[in-house]
């Protein structure tokens, strides 16, 4: 079974268009601002000089408008955060659910879960898990939730417990599920990458396996020099 959250966009992919946009911002303005420079008789030299500072001067201030932005914008998450209790800083969780844990399903979901990310925890960079007892009533909804565990914040098991509310079941072919058997599920919220967890526990694969081959071959040459 499938249990899928949505992915954080990469922060390197931000800035990068960031710099790029920045380039051509200056290389605009300076041609913009020696044009008009020239048009009012002033030198090609003292053009070139005086447009140079007035970019410089507006790079600068706008700089410094981005880095204030991000301090406010860090003190809010902090106060947020604080004020609903959640932990500091990123958190990154590789988890695999154990298939102890989970009674064989006689059941199937009629369409994957989808479980939108807690807002906060997300730009935070926290990650966590949530593992869910319920039962499935005749309808094939899920009823009696509880939460069995809950990491690091009570805020993934709501996220959970929400989207497997509006889950719908359909019995298994050639099996008639009995009534009032209880279940656990485990959600897995990740955000530096992304894990496909197979129903019987497997291992979690990751979303990037050049990366993490080659990270794999790195450690295999460090453990043999």
């Amino acid at each position: 079974m499938l249990v899928q959250a949505t992915r954080a966009v990469s922060n390197w992919g931000l800035r990068a268009a960031f710099y790029v946009s920045l380039f051509i911002f200056v290389v605009v303005a300076h041609i913009a601002c020696t044009t008009a420079l020239r048009a009012f008789g002033v030198g090609a030299g003292p053009a070139l000089l005086i447009s140079g500072a007035v970019v410089l001067a507006v790079v600068l201030g706008a700089n410094g408008a981005v880095a204030l932005f991000r301090k406010l914008r860090a003190l809010r998450i902090a106060r947020d955060a604080a004020a609903i209790g959640l932990p500091d800083g990123p958190f990154c969780l590789a988890w695999a659910p154990d298939p102890a844990w989970e009674t064989p399903m006689p059941w199937r979901l009629a369409k994957p879960i989808r479980v939108p990310y807690p807002p906060l925890a997300r730009r935070m960079g926290v990650e966590g898990i949530a593992v869910i007892a319920f039962e499935i009533g005749s309808d094939g909804r899920a009823r009696h939730l509880h939460c069995v565990d809950a990491w690091p914040h009570d805020a993934f098991y709501a996220a959970a417990a929400a989207a497997l509310r509006d889950a719908h079941f359909i019995p298994k072919r050639g099996v008639r599920p009995r009534m009032g058997e209880p279940y656990r599920l485990p959600f897995l919220f990740r955000i530096a990458g992304s894990a496909d967890i197979a129903h019987a526990g497997a291992r979690a694969r990751p979303h990037r396996p050049m990366v993490s081959a080659a990270a794999q071959a790195l450690e295999r040459f460090r453990r043999a020099a």
